[in-house]
């Protein structure tokens, strides 16, 4: 019985199976996120979401400036306005997640080279993760 073609597969086949597989997953911050749009600029979307946390919510903020042309940038910012971030994305691309934590409604932005706009957004229009 010549074993060779079980062999070869099984170093050769298998590795590759997993590689496969491995490749196929979604990047963690980005895999069980749902995000919600709260504006659009240019092409650009600001995008938050919520997570319960301890006394409030943990919120998170990106740019998904896949449709734009220029970098724009989102600011988010607690209700109290004790904690801000700013993300910041080139064109084509997604920015980084920032996140701050919030007892109440958030303050959330959206701006370019040419300026910024935003305003109060209550709790309870901000989707959950």
């Amino acid at each position: 019985m010549n074993r060779a073609p079980v062999t070869t597969f099984l170093r050769l086949g298998v590795p590759a199976v997993l590689a496969g597989a491995l490749l196929s997953l979604p990047a963690p911050a980005q895999a069980a996120t749902t995000w919600h749009t709260m504006d659009r600029l240019h092409g650009a979307r600001t995008q938050v979401c919520k997570t319960p946390a301890p006394g409030g919510w943990t919120v998170r903020v990106r740019v998904d400036n896949r449709g734009g042309d220029h970098w724009h940038r989102a600011h988010l910012g607690n209700r109290a306005g004790t904690r801000w971030v700013d993300t910041r994305a080139a064109a084509g691309a997604i920015s980084p997640v920032r996140s701050v934590f919030s007892t109440g409604g958030i303050s959330v932005g959206t701006g370019d080279a040419r300026g910024d706009r935003g305003g109060y957004v209550p709790m309870d229009d901000v989707g959950r993760c």
